[in-house]
C-alpha cells in the first residue's frame, strides 16, 4: 500500500518495558507535521506495509527487560494496531519504530 501525501494519518505510539520500565508514547498528527517529516513518517509506514502486519509479532524467546512497542495507526479508510517485541520486527518495521522513537523522546524533551 502507497501512501499519498493528501491522507489523514494519526500514529499512536507507545514503548513498554525495559529494565525501568519508563513508558515512552507520542501521537502524532501526521499532517501538521513539517511536509519532510510526514514524507518521512508516510515513507516509512509504507515501507513496513504496516497495514498488512499482523497484530502481534512476538519474539521466538522472550527475554525479561526487552522493550514492547504497539503502534496504532488511523486513517479515514483504515485502523490497524500492531504490538511487536524489541527484536521481533521486521527491518522495514524498526525504522518506522525508530523514527516513532526520536519523535517521541523530542517531545518529552529526552
Amino acid at each position: 500500500m502507497t501512501v499519498s501525501p493528501e491522507v489523514r494519518m494519526q500514529i499512536h505510539f507507545e514503548r513498554k518495558g525495559g529494565f525501568a520500565n519508563i513508558p515512552l508514547t507520542t501521537t502524532v498528527d501526521v499532517d501538521q507535521l513539517p511536509q519532510v517529516e510526514a514524507d518521512r513518517l508516510q515513507q516509512a509506514v509504507a515501507a513496513a506495509n504496516f497495514f498488512s502486519l499482523p497484530p502481534q509479532i512476538t519474539a521466538p524467546s522472550p527475554m525479561p527487560d526487552r522493550f514492547r512497542y504497539v503502534l496504532t495507526i488511523e486513517t479515514p479508510e483504515q485502523t490497524h494496531k500492531v504490538s511487536v517485541d524489541e527484536g521481533a520486527a521486521p527491518p522495514t518495521l524498526n525504522s518506522l519504530i525508530e523514527a516513532l522513537s526520536s519523535v517521541a523522546r523530542l517531545r518529552r524533551g529526552a
